[in-house]
């Protein structure tokens, strides 16, 4: 394995890699073009884990690695660091860990105090894509989505060969795309998120609830390669829940895909390994969701690396944090971007990312129209809220002075002219346009959402629903970080 691009070699220097999970960490030495030297995995020792908890497991085990191999430990000329949940990478701070109670916390500072060479952090999926972006599948495009799927799921944006952080640095968390309204809890508050289905944990509840083993023989906590091995021999549980991961990952991704358009996804994460088992229903779910993708069809394949992803991940936050590959996000860049909806009798919508509208790799990026509102179908944003949707459903609710020939103007006069049947219409319109929006701005984390046309004149009828859903719909608890502009 080796850097291939735009990484300087220096093989007097080795880089300290550690990888943080929730049951374990991994430290080891790596060497600068990506060859491991050493690899040591431990399991906490403590069964509560605060960031100062965690930081001194670590030290404690960097302390007798550096005694084991002190060569190595001498040319260490800095370390590179994968955590869980939102890290601030250019102030080194773990800004919140749902399972490990961070918060604020200056985990770069802390740990280099400790261990005395420069200590580098970022969020663990984005180090994967990093991982991948030097040493595997992520090299050969400068467009790509990088989706881990484990303990949770999260993503990382990869355009014009630069990684993408959003206004807010929160950028790429598709796992928390709400897939089912009032489903399966989330430590986040927000219900029926695709990690509540299709991480680790929730692919484990899928199998309990088809009727597999809650543990193995051994008492462990049956997951993917368990229940692999099951679907092998025919089992039926197992064979259901690799049908339902492909499904709910297929939905996922078919929104994903309308917003970014990328030339590649990638999937990493401990369910990676396991990916063929739910390729088949995964691409097929897409194609039914997303029909650009049965048009132009892009790979999407699992990470080359393997379990070592998130580790040599850990190794290229060092390289990255010392100038000797891409530079991390730059909000300072981002921090403008935007997306623009506008709804007439269509619905059309782009987005401004690093003060350009992007297009994608087909020209498709920013379709908002494309994306399913409707949980129990295909309906999309496009077909919901364009003027023959909404005269529709003004129809199929009763509205007594709908017509073949009404238009947006008469569904918004009846509505100020107190007919409730027209009123109701442009309220599910806006719960429709919230569920969109809310998609987009968990994904692509933008700074301000602008909302332009003739619909904009029945916001007295649509902007509570909007506001109502879009509130439910993403992880912020109330308090949006992007502006909502009406014009």
């Amino acid at each position: 394995m080796s850097v291939s691009y735009k990484c300087k070699n220096d093989d007097s220097c080795i880089i300290l890699a550690i990888d943080v999970g929730g049951s374990k960490f991994v430290i080891g030495y790596v060497e600068t073009n990506g060859t491991i030297l050493c690899q040591k995995r431990y399991t906490w020792e403590s069964d509560s884990r605060t960031p100062t908890i965690v930081v001194e497991e670590i030290c404690s085990r960097i302390d007798q690695l550096k005694a084991i191999y002190p060569e190595w430990a001498s040319r260490t000329i800095a370390a590179g660091m994968t955590l869980p949940g939102f890290v601030n990478t250019n102030d080194g701070i773990w800004v919140e860990s749902d399972f490990m109670g961070a918060h604020n916390y200056p985990i770069s500072e802390q740990m280099s105090k400790r261990i005395g060479i420069p200590v580098y952090a970022d969020n663990d999926c984005k180090a994967c894509a990093l991982a991948e972006r030097l040493y595997g599948a992520g090299g050969a495009s400068d467009d790509f989505l990088y989706m881990t799927v484990s303990n949770g799921i999260g993503g990382s944006i990869y355009i014009d060969g630069l990684p993408y952080g959003g206004a807010f640095g929160h950028a790429g968390e598709l796992g928390l795309f709400v897939m089912q309204e009032n489903g399966r809890d989330s430590e986040t508050d927000c219900s029926g998120v695709l990690e509540t289905y299709a991480s680790g944990r929730g692919f484990h509840q899928t199998y309990v609830e088809a009727g597999g083993n809650e543990t193995d023989s051994e008492g462990n906590i049956t997951g993917g390669l368990y229940i692999s091995e099951k679907a092998a021999a025919g089992e039926q549980a197992a064979l259901t829940t690799f049908s339902k991961q492909g499904y709910w990952l297929g939905r996922g991704l078919a929104s994903a895909l309308s917003l970014l358009d990328p030339g590649r996804v990638i999937v990493g994460g401990g369910l990676s390994m396991v990916f063929e088992r739910y390729r088949y229903q995964l691409l097929t779910t897409l194609r039914r969701c997303n029909p650009l993708y049965a048009i132009d069809p892009i790979p999407i394949e699992p990470t080359m690396l393997g379990y070592l992803g998130a580790f040599l991940g850990a190794a290229a936050l060092a390289l990255r944090g010392l100038g000797l590959c891409d530079p991390a996000p730059n909000p300072q860049i981002e921090k403008n971007d935007e997306l623009v909806v506008s709804i007439n009798s269509t619905v059309s919508s782009f987005l401004t990312i690093r003060g350009q509208k992007h297009h994608g790799i087909h020209g498709h990026g920013g379709d908002l129209a494309g994306l399913i509102v409707d949980d129990s179908s295909t309906l999309t944003l496009g077909e919901a809220i364009s003027t023959r949707g909404m005269i529709r459903h003004w129809k199929e609710t009763g509205g007594t002075s709908v017509s073949a020939n009404s238009t947006l103007s008469d569904l918004i006069a009846a509505a100020d002219s107190n007919d409730e049947k027209a009123q109701a219409t442009l309220a599910k319109a806006g719960h429709y346009l919230g569920k969109a929006v809310a998609i987009e701005c968990v994904l692509m984390d933008p700074q301000r959402v602008r909302i332009q046309g003739e619909f904009v004149r029945a916001r007295h009828w649509f902007e509570s629903s909007f506001m109502q859903t879009l509130q439910t719909e993403t992880y912020y608890r109330g308090k949006l970080p992007f502006s909502i502009l009406f014009e």
